[in-house]
């Protein structure tokens, strides 16, 4: 079994953002970070800000392009390390019949600095645009895309790729 496919046992708050405030958002990018969600969401509609972040999550997905994988398994994995690469967490896909079903944990999601709480928004329309970029690169019709639809934790993103 990959490292990648182990079930990841959830934290509680306190020590997420501990951890987070540790490793997964280097400091000198938290205030930036912060401070760019909350702009971009004061001076923005929630339409624009979206596409935007969803261009940037397309960017990120051209940056880190994934080589043709065949079969959901393999897809995975090849996520997965350019995830590892980026330092970006770790995803899990599912067929879901019509659509793909994605699970994405460890994002750097929470910044302590993050007071008013749009840096996880921002972060869920990036992880929009990375996933449907790099589905789209594989293979899957134009007219299907990826959209956010829960998380069950602050730092956990679940989406579909689909109608």
């Amino acid at each position: 079994m990959s490292p990648f496919q182990k079930p990841l046992a959830p934290l509680p708050e306190d020590s997420r953002m501990a951890f987070y405030a540790q490793h997964r958002c280097q400091p000198q990018w938290r205030a930036f970070l912060a401070a760019l969600s909350h702009e971009l969401f004061a001076h923005a509609d929630t339409e624009d800000a979206a596409r935007f972040l969803r261009d940037v999550g397309r960017g990120m997905a051209d940056i880190a392009a994934l080589p043709a994988a065949q079969g959901l398994r393999e897809l995975e994995d090849v996520m997965n390390r350019a995830l590892d690469q980026m330092d970006w967490g770790v995803t899990s896909l599912r067929d879901a019949g019509q659509e793909i079903q994605i699970t994405h944990f460890g994002a750097p999601a929470l910044l302590p600095e993050d007071r008013d709480g749009f840096w996880p928004k921002a972060v869920g329309y990036l992880l929009e645009g990375l996933y449907d970029q790099w589905l789209h690169a594989q293979g899957s019709a134009d007219h299907l895309r990826t959209r956010l639809v829960a998380g069950r934790q602050p730092d956990e993103f679940v989406l579909r790729h689909g109608r």
